[in-house]
């Protein structure tokens, strides 16, 4: 319990000495005029924005900032991710099974009971055709999600050729 105590009392008066040298050398700073005040860096970074508050974004600007924004919220093709994991689930059985197989003088230092490796091989297995499954629904349920994704912009498309 004392060495915790004496511990703590270093961490806490290393903290201590850490904030103590960055207040010092803000102070450095600002006697060598290294500093600037907020609002001149403040204006000057709005000046240097292209597209400021004020402005309307173009509808170029908009389609990127969307499909940026489309990318982060929905990752595409999860399918595929799913497709790998039961892949090498798959392929994890398979060595399993081809290990109950061996003789066990083949296997030193491993388990040697060939239903061991069955049991961790079927789990494997159920384990892959599951996220196989994953795959399937979540590749299906992409489908439908760019389908209606198209049908929606085709609608909008048609609705704005009506108006002009």
């Amino acid at each position: 319990m004392a060495i915790k105590r004496v511990i703590g009392r270093q961490l806490d008066s290393a903290a201590q000495a850490d904030a103590q040298e960055g207040i010092l050398q803000g102070l450095e700073d600002e006697r060598a005029g290294r500093l600037r005040p907020v609002r001149e860096f403040s204006a000057q970074f709005e000046a240097a924005t292209p597209n400021s508050v004020s402005e309307r974004p173009t509808a170029a600007t908009s389609r990127r900032i969307a499909a940026g924004l489309a990318a982060v919220a929905a990752p595409e093709f999860m399918s595929r991710n799913f497709y790998i994991l039961a892949a090498t689930l798959a392929f994890f059985a398979l060595i399993s099974a081809g290990m109950s197989l061996a003789p066990s003088s083949f296997q030193p230092g491993l388990p040697a009971n060939a239903s061991l490796w069955r049991t961790v091989a079927l789990f494997l297995l159920l384990a892959s055709l599951a996220s196989a499954l994953a795959a399937v629904m979540s590749h299906l349920f992409e489908q439908v999600d760019r389908r209606s994704e198209e049908t929606r912009l085709a609608a909008r498309r048609k609705r704005r050729g009506e108006k002009h």
